[in-house]
């Protein structure tokens, strides 16, 4: 398949982990170590500009997230970004993700919980807090954006595909 030169490639890897996989134990360093060989491996690509994770870590799975990215950091180019992305809770009232060895975390502001949906974006709960979410913002085709998008890093993420969804875009003043 080939690309017009000024498309950015980005490799986006998303992880489930199966109910009841032991992450905590030694077994999850393991695994670690071997998701991150498993990612390497699929994304060495010609012309891939950054390499993002998506993988939801649920307080148990932060551990094993954070061997992951640590695995992956220290096998990657030390010129190639790795990006993740992130519960909107993760860069405003949950600050775990701080100390983690990636270069941006996207906040994702959509599919979020039901009381996000229902509530105003300007409250103090929602507020991004975390520098590392500062410069990105997720967004999908067919929920309301933050209106605070203006000089970021947009990521949009069609719901029903590109082909469905590319005439909603239209509607939408990009900055």
């Amino acid at each position: 398949m080939s690309y017009p030169a000024s498309v950015v490639r980005i490799a986006v890897v998303r992880i489930e982990v199966e109910p009841g996989a032991d992450l905590k134990s030694d077994g999850g360093l393991a695994m670690a170590r071997e998701t991150a060989s498993l990612i390497l491996d699929s994304v060495a690509r010609p012309g891939i500009a950054a390499l993002q994770i998506d993988f939801d870590a649920t307080r148990s799975q932060r551990a094993f997230y954070t061997t992951l990215l640590n695995n992956l950091r220290a096998r990657m180019p030390a010129a190639l970004p790795l990006s993740i992305t992130a519960l909107a809770s993760w860069c405003s009232s949950d600050d775990w993700i701080g100390g983690l060895p990636v270069d941006e975390a996207v906040p994702m502001f959509f599919r979020m919980e039901p009381d996000r949906r229902r509530a105003p974006a300007d409250r103090p709960e929602f507020q991004i807090r975390e520098p590392l979410c500062s410069a990105s913002v997720g967004v999908s085709t067919h929920e309301r954006w933050p209106s605070d998008v203006a000089g970021k890093r947009i990521y949009i993420f069609a719901d029903r595909g590109w082909r469905q969804d590319m005439a909603l875009l239209a509607d939408r003043r990009l900055p």
